[in-house]
C-alpha cells in the first residue's frame, strides 16, 4: 500500500482539503470586500503587487492540496478501478498542479494592464486550464458515482465541481468583480465534500 493510499494518510489529506477549501473561500471573501488599492484595469486588482503575490501563493498551495485530494480519492478506491476513473483522476490532478504553478506565476505580471499582451496570454492559460479541469472533474466525478464506493451525498462533489466550472464560474468571470468573487467562494466550499469523502473512505 503506497503512502497516498494509506487510510491514515488519506484522512489527513482530507482534513487539509477541508481546511484549505475554507481558507480559499475566506480569502475570496476578503478580496471582495476590501477597498481597492489599484484601478480595475490592473491585473492585481484590487490589491497592490505584494499582497497579490502572497495571495497567489496561498491559492497555489490550495490547488496543490486539492490535487492531492483528487489523487488520494482515486488511489483509495473512491472512484473505482476503471480506466475512466484513472483518466479522470490523473487528468484532474495534473490540471490542479498546473493551476497552482499558473497562480503563483501570474504574480510576475501583477502590475500589468489587463489589455497587455502578458495579461492576455496568462488569461488565455487560465481559460484553457479551466476547461481541462472541468472536463477531467466531470469524467472523474462520473467514475465516482458509478463506482458506488463513496457513500453519502458528498459522492457527487467532484462531478458538481466540474459542472460548476462550466456553468456558473466561467460565465461569472465576464461579470462584475463581486459576482466573480461569490462564484469562487462557492466553488472553493464545494471541495469540503471531497475532504469529507477522504475522511470517510470507501465503504467496506
Amino acid at each position: 500500500m503506497t503512502s497516498v493510499s494509506s487510510p491514515t494518510r488519506s484522512r489527513a489529506i482530507g482534513i487539509l482539503v477541508i481546511v484549505f477549501a475554507v481558507l480559499a473561500a475566506v480569502f475570496a471573501l476578503v478580496i471582495a470586500v476590501i477597498p481597492p488599492a489599484v484601478s480595475p484595469d490592473v491585473w492585481s486588482y484590487p490589491t497592490t503587487a505584494l499582497p497579490f503575490t502572497l495571495g497567489q501563493i496561498l491559492i497555489g498551495i490550495h490547488h496543490l492540496v486539492m490535487a492531492a485530494g483528487l489523487f488520494a480519492a482515486w488511489r483509495i478506491g473512491l472512484a473505482g478501478r476503471s480506466r475512466l476513473a484513472a483518466v479522470g483522476a490523473v487528468s484532474a490532478t495534473a490540471a490542479m498542479v498546473l493551476f497552482a504553478i499558473l497562480e503563483v506565476g501570474s504574480s510576475v505580471i501583477a502590475d500589468s494592464r489587463l489589455d497587455s499582451d502578458a495579461a492576455a496570454t496568462v488569461g488565455g492559460l487560465y481559460g484553457g486550464l479551466t476547461i481541462v479541469l472541468a472536463a477531467a472533474s466531470i469524467v472523474c466525478g462520473v467514475a465516482i458515482v458509478r463506482a458506488r464506493q463513496w457513500t453519502g451525498i458528498t459522492r457527487f462533489t467532484v462531478l458538481v465541481t466540474g459542472i460548476y466550472l462550466v456553468l456558473p464560474l466561467i460565465p461569472a468571470q465576464f461579470g462584475p468583480f463581486l459576482l466573480r468573487s461569490i462564484a469562487l467562494i462557492i466553488w472553493s466550499l464545494l471541495y469540503i465534500g471531497l475532504g469529507l469523502g477522504l475522511r470517510r473512505g470507501p465503504k467496506m
